[in-house]
């Protein structure tokens, strides 16, 4: 009742776009706690810093270190509220199961970029907390990771919606997606931190 005389693949897909809503939600919520601790990961070391450089650690086990310290965090607040909306709208288990995997990708991916600029703008010499990230990459890395983001839901939704159109099954166009997205999540989150580790020895050093 109410649906006129819209066609199902229409109405599918308008379902599906809320859903995303929702998953777009969770996604700012879990990334404003990833801009924060990914961002100043490195830099809140300080003038401490050197404790780490001399500590028995390589460049790549700090690095994943800092990147699953400002992930885990955040993927398990953004899981908690994709649960909590899928409980008060009565949400179908199937769109909850992808919901979950989306928002991994997705902040894998923004943890991957504002980490790999919380490197490139590091500074070890503050006195003041809001010193800790240089102006210019702070604002450059939420940029660049707020557009990702945006581009990789794109990934997960355009191949739902288009396996709709095309009367093919939805989990098919969720496989799709699924794949799409990932490999672009992984690529981003991996990809940045290759390009700045080798800057992680020199942190600290005029």
């Amino acid at each position: 009742a109410g649906q006129g005389e819209a066609p199902d693949w229409f109405m599918q897909a308008f379902d599906r776009l809320l859903d995303f809503g929702n998953i777009a939600i969770a996604l700012f919520v879990g990334y404003s706690l990833v801009a924060r601790l990914a961002g100043i990961g490195f830099s809140q070391e300080g003038k401490s810093y050197w404790l780490l450089k001399t500590a028995p650690i390589s460049s790549r086990q700090l690095v994943t270190a800092k990147f699953w310290i400002a992930y885990l965090p955040a993927v398990v607040l953004s899981w908690g509220y994709v649960l909590l909306l899928a409980v008060m709208q009565a949400a179908s288990s199937a769109t909850t199961w992808y919901a979950i995997p989306v928002v991994a990708f997705c902040l894998a991916g923004a943890t991957g970029i504002s980490l790999a600029f919380g490197i490139a703008g590091a500074n070890m010499d503050w006195e003041d907390p809001r010193q800790m990230q240089g102006t210019h990459s702070g604002c450059l890395g939420m940029l660049v990771a707020g557009l990702f983001l945006l581009v990789a839901l794109g990934f997960f939704q355009a191949p739902v919606l288009g396996v709709g159109a095309l009367g093919w099954p939805v989990w098919s166009g969720e496989l799709i997606g699924l794949t799409l997205g990932g490999l672009l999540c992984l690529a981003c989150a991996l990809a940045p931190l290759r390009l700045t580790i080798g800057r992680v020895p020199r942190l600290g050093e005029s």
